[in-house]
């Protein structure tokens, strides 16, 4: 489930969206899983033009072995056509499953499809940590449940792949572990 509340006022107030997340995940080295937590928020700058954003994530949170993890980043809103928004950013992270901080150069898609909604996020890390490297895919696709005066429901599912492959001198590449985790969210965006 996720929450995602986001307001713009008049008199050039800028919007600011907080999203909750929960789902399940996996780990591709065994049959483990686990319940996931992420909480999201985005604060917007500059007409919208800029975007600071942050989240906190848990695994297992009603676990006795929790892990813990989180980001920052800052990225710019590019208008692609009227209906596509592209925005590159750049993120310090920890991810609840590696337990490692790493920079992410991230690049989201947002675009309308039919009736739906659709963010697909692409993110790599640019240093090797740890001896390897970090890839990530997020796909959300969300529907519209109703709209009114200052705010509008969707409903969301949310998909993330997220692969560690091991730097070598070698041609070969061994993939280190990979993630994958879903998602179904409940948004609410509201303008007040």
């Amino acid at each position: 489930m996720a929450l995602s509340v986001g307001a713009a006022g008049p008199l050039g107030a800028e919007p600011t969206r907080l999203s909750w997340l929960i789902g399940s995940g996996s780990t591709g080295a065994s049959s483990r899983s686990y319940l996931w937590n992420r909480f999201e928020a985005e604060q917007w700058f500059g007409r919208e033009r800029f975007v600071l954003a942050g989240d906190f994530q848990s695994l297992s949170m009603l676990s006795s072995q929790r892990k813990w993890g989180g980001g920052l980043g800052a990225g710019l809103s590019l208008s692609l056509g009227s209906s596509f928004e592209w925005l590159p950013s750049l993120r310090w992270e920890q991810d609840a499953e590696l337990e490692a901080w790493e920079p992410m150069l991230q690049s989201s898609v947002r675009y309308p499809l039919w009736s739906l909604l659709l963010d697909t996020q692409v993110a790599v890390a640019p240093l090797v940590r740890v001896g390897a490297r970090s890839f990530r895919l997020r796909q959300s696709v969300g529907m519209s449940l109703g709209e009114g005066a200052s705010r509008e429901d969707f409903l969301f599912l949310d998909f993330e792949f997220q692969d560690r492959v091991k730097s070598s001198t070698s041609a070969a590449s061994a993939l280190e572990s990979s993630f994958r985790r879903v998602g179904i969210a409940f948004a609410s965006q509201v303008e007040f």
